[in-house]
Order: structure tokens, then sequence, then C-alpha cells
């Protein structure tokens, strides 16, 4: 019988198979972003979403995801519940286990129809319940919303910071056609590529470090406004034609363009 030894140290295989044990075959052992890449290949992690609209419909039921708020809005979510029993199903215990040690990890939703519907969320903190897991998020990039009943491949990477170094500022980047509040999460580079004739209010600037870059992707007029009576280099109403962006930051009082 082979036995592994807890005093050698054993060499790490960057590109493992289906076939290898995560420990003791061959005496290798994994980093836990190879690990990561092999289940991602293999699309192994399917959900099917719930608006939460079905009441009948749980984080208790198999093979659903749920978010916070029972929207299709990923700019609004800030957490998801996923059940232990999904779609495959597997057990996703000892995986969520290690991700939740494991920092700058990026969650992935992909529809299985549509590889074009995507998003992506950091992840800040993942508990582990009986029956199911919660996944607390950032909004960080997506395309389109989500769809009611529909399956999702989720995948996780883990990457350095969007900024790069220790900072520890995330680049969320969002694709927007209809009027948005701006996010507001501290520590967040805030992208937004808008289309159509849409509204887009910044957040207050006080006690705001973020900066936010503003463009109009489309071919309508975007208007940016201001909440609590705020301005941008004294105007209240800033409108952007087609191809323009602009970057704003805080004063704490008010915004300035840079």
């Amino acid at each position: 019988m082979a036995q592994a030894s807890n005093t050698r140290l054993y060499p790490i295989d960057t590109s493992p198979e289906l076939s290898d044990l995560l420990f003791g075959s061959n005496s290798k052992n994994f980093l836990i972003s190879s690990v990561l890449d092999l289940i991602n290949a293999q699309n192994l992690i399917q959900f099917e979403f719930s608006d939460g609209v079905n009441t009948e419909i749980t984080r208790y039921t198999t093979g659903k995801f749920l978010t916070n708020n029972n929207t299709l809005n990923p700019l609004t979510f800030t957490k998801f519940y996923f059940n232990k029993s999904n779609v495959k199903p597997l057990d996703l215990s000892p995986l969520f286990g290690k991700l939740a040690l494991t920092t700058n990890v990026v969650l992935r939703l992909e529809k299985q129809d549509n590889s074009n519907s995507f998003f992506e969320f950091k992840i800040v903190l993942i508990e582990n319940f009986i029956d199911y897991f919660t996944i607390n998020v950032i909004p960080s990039f997506y395309l389109g919303l989500l769809e009611n009943n529909k399956k999702y491949n989720i995948t996780f990477s883990i990457k350095s910071s969007a900024s790069g170094g220790d900072s520890g500022i995330v680049r969320s980047i969002f694709s927007i056609s209809t009027n948005t509040t701006a996010g507001a999460v501290a520590n967040t580079d805030y992208v937004y590529n808008i289309t159509g004739t849409t509204i887009l209010t910044l957040p207050t600037a006080v006690g705001n470090t973020n900066k936010y870059t503003i463009k109009n992707a489309g071919v309508g007029v975007i208007t940016i406004l201001f909440t609590s009576g705020q301005n941008a280099d004294d105007s209240t109403i800033i409108t952007l034609n087609p191809g323009v962006s602009l970057p704003f930051v805080s004063t704490n009082t008010n915004w300035i363009i840079t």
C-alpha cells in the first residue's frame, strides 16, 4: 500500500489530469490554482439560476443558486447562495473550503448556451453551511443580465490585484444601457461603458476615494448627475457625446474631472 510521508517535500505538478489524485499519485501534489484550472477546463461545476420569484425554490434546492436580493442585475449583487448538491453533482466542500483561505479569487458565471453572457465577481468571503455555501462578492465585470432557470458554468481563478502590486485596488468594469447609480465599494476603480440615452448618477463624494471613468460607447447622449446637491467642476449636470470618456475623483466635498 502506498504511503505519504509527512516529512517529505513533494514536487508541485502544475498540469494535473483527471486521473491524478490531489495527493499521493506518483508522489505529486498540486497548487490550488492548478486544480482550479483543471476543474474549469472540464466545466465540472454547473448550477441553475433562480431569481427567487418562485418561493418553493430556496438555497436548499438541489442544483440551484440564488442572490441576496432576487434581481437579475449583477451590479446589485453582494452575495450568492449555492446549494451543495449541484447539477453534476459534486461535493464542493473541499474546493470552497480552500477558496475561503485564498485571496484574490474571482468567481465567473458563464451561461451554458451563450459564452458571450458572462459575469465576474471578486470573492470577499465564503461561508460553509450544512446544505449550502454563501459567497460574498464585489461585481467586477458583466455582459447582460442573469436569466431565470438558465444553467451557468461556474469557474474560479486566482488573480493579482487589478491595479497591480499590493495596493488592494479592484477595477470593476460595467456595460450598462439603463439609468444607474454608480457603485461605491471602497478601494474600487469603476469603469462604465454606457450605451443608449442613459443617466448615470455618481454616489456621494464624501469619504469616497474611488476613481470613476465614464465612457459614452453608444450613439446617444449620456447624462451624468450627482447626489446631495454635489457637482463636478461646478457643473451639476455633465453630458457626454458619443465616443467621449471622462474620469472623476472626489475632493471629499464634490467631484473633479481629472
